[in-house]
């Protein structure tokens, strides 16, 4: 009997090569480099330009914090990115575009290469140039402006390095900035805002996550009224402004159940808190 697949191996690898070598064509690779020619992509085919510009719609979004009102109430400050860097923005109606602010005067913090020691800076919007108003060494943040803007309230631990205390400085003397209040147990304290008449101070003093108060400051006396906060059982309480009147406050408050609700109380000694939300 004659074996039938005597050679057969030979005669498959040999169907294979021409086959090969028959269809150079068909085994070129297509390559193109895309990112300045960072990436090379092989037989990858170019995404359509309008997929590309329906995507941008999606893809480049950008996120805006809020900051704070204008002083007249109808506009808003906000924090947004543009061009990687955080930049502030004024918006004046909803939907609107964002506008940088034509102010005299700017206040800022900057640390540097992240070292999260920031500084405060004065801008001069028109020129571009910013002045270090703080020592360059301690820590610094939270500032407010009084409502003339005559003045500014901030933390800082230029007392001893490590202290969050509140200091009070005129941007236009930066060398005679007062300390208004030492932390007394090391916990972080910072400044909310300042009365109508400048000579009251909303301060937040942060103990722990679930523990935080509010106090009133007297800035001519030194003396503090506690708020909010601070009792047997501890509650977070954020304070956020003084009410028209100046009779009281609004602020945040997990007091009354699981969830933060929106507040206000007056400032009369034992008054109880009224939740608006």
């Amino acid at each position: 009997m004659r074996d039938v697949t005597q050679g057969r191996p030979c005669r498959l690898a040999a169907a294979l090569a021409a086959t090969v070598l028959s269809l150079p064509a068909l085994a070129e690779v297509e390559r193109r480099v895309a990112n300045n020619g960072n990436l090379l992509m092989e037989d990858v085919p170019e995404i359509p330009a309008d997929i590309v510009s329906g995507l941008r719609r999606f893809q480049n979004v950008r996120s805006a914090g809020f900051l704070a009102f204008s002083a007249a109430g109808d506009s808003v400050f906000v924090n947004t990115r543009f061009g990687d860097v955080g930049q502030i923005h004024r918006v004046d109606r909803p939907g609107g575009a964002r506008r940088q602010p034509g102010r005299d005067r700017l206040i800022f913090t900057r640390d540097a290469g992240g070292s999260e020691f920031a500084q405060v800076f004065l801008l001069d919007p028109n020129g571009g140039e910013a002045a270090m108003l703080t020592d360059g060494e301690s820590r610094n943040g939270a500032v407010v402006w009084d409502r003339d803007g005559r003045q500014l309230a901030w933390q800082s631990t230029r007392r001893n390095g490590a202290a969050n205390d509140l200091w009070l400085m005129d941007p236009e003397a930066p060398g005679e900035a007062r300390l208004i209040l030492k932390s007394p147990d090391g916990s972080w304290w910072g400044p909310a805002e300042f009365s109508a008449s400048g000579t009251r101070l909303l301060v937040l003093n942060y103990v722990s996550v679930t523990d935080s108060r509010i106090y009133l400051l007297d800035l001519d006396s030194g003396d503090r009224q506690l708020l909010a906060g601070g009792g047997a059982a501890a509650s977070v309480n954020y304070p956020l402004a003084f009410d028209d009147d100046g009779d009281g406050f609004w602020f945040i408050t997990d007091r009354f159940g699981e969830f933060q609700q929106l507040a206000w109380q007056s400032f009369e000694p034992g008054s109880e808190a009224l939740v608006v939300t």
